[in-house]
């Protein structure tokens, strides 16, 4: 049986997995309402930031992908001259 307690940790992990994929897609509107709706929710500035902090991790993760590919390099040459 799912109590309270049970369904508000869901939503949190819910509210937490959002915020990162916002993050890291950089939907800023995505992002500001899920901070907002966070704090709202008694969230602590911690686990926001850690939220922020991983979904910037994936932005790098991504970058760093697409510009080592080689067949994408010649696509951004203009980037590096």
């Amino acid at each position: 049986m799912i109590n309270e307690t049970d369904t508000k940790k869901g939503n949190s992990m819910d509210l937490n997995r959002q915020l990162i994929e916002a993050m890291a897609d950089l939907n800023e509107d995505l992002v500001i309402a899920t901070v907002r709706q966070m704090a709202a929710e008694g969230h602590s500035f911690e686990e926001i930031q850690q939220c922020l902090n991983t979904g910037i991790s994936a932005v790098g993760t991504r970058f760093e992908r697409a510009f080592s590919a080689p067949k994408q390099r010649q696509n951004v040459a203009y980037l590096t001259t």
